[in-house]
């Protein structure tokens, strides 16, 4: 099934999600309508090119009797020795533990550290809310100093250094970010 549109996509997934979808084998989402002809760097009508798209589809099937376009079969097995795909297995992004106690236990104690989070969600954490920031503290994944508010509260505390809290950033950005966004504010 394939799904155009980030609100249909979100819309859907949530439903799979909640297990009112069942029995799709394959789910490819695209975040534009109509895929990367509706995108963003698209210099034309979207409608336009979709339906220029399928023509040129409906063409090559009536020379072939194929949609492949022509010559692709000659690189299939060459493709296939070349990417190295094993099987793709669905795995579910909310689970805390594989063992359902210790996935309660965790769950408990994401709900307590959420608590101790400032709840605005900003992301500088690397994770994109606080509540998978105490997802990820439970199930061993972050710390709670990977908040950079509660830093802040560290840094005032003296209980860890101004050193510290950039190695913890450099962790989660990467080294290479903080030094560009450094350089930038030397400027």
């Amino acid at each position: 099934m394939a799904i155009d549109g980030i609100y249909n996509v979100m819309e859907f997934l949530e439903k799979v999600e909640n297990e009112e979808v069942t029995g799709i084998d394959f789910l490819e989402c695209r975040a534009c309508h109509e895929g990367c002809a509706g995108g963003i760097l698209n210099p034309e009508n979207r409608f336009l090119i979709v339906e220029r798209m399928n023509h040129r589809v409906n063409l090559n099937r009536k020379k072939t009797g194929d949609f492949i376009p022509s010559g692709i079969n000659e690189y299939k097995e060459y493709l296939k020795a070349r990417l190295p795909l094993g099987e793709v297995v669905p795995r579910s992004m909310m689970m805390l533990d594989v063992d359902m106690a210790e996935a309660m236990r965790k769950m408990k104690l994401a709900e307590r550290i959420e608590l101790r989070l400032p709840r605005i969600d900003c992301g500088a954490c690397g994770a994109p809310s606080c509540k998978a920031l105490s997802e990820d503290i439970a199930k061993g994944n972050a710390t709670l100093s990977h908040c950079i508010f509660v830093q802040k509260a560290l840094m005032k505390n003296n209980e860890i250094t101004m050193d510290t809290a950039v190695a913890i950033v450099e962790k989660i950005w990467g080294e290479n970010r903080v030094l560009k966004g450094l350089a930038k504010k030397g400027s």
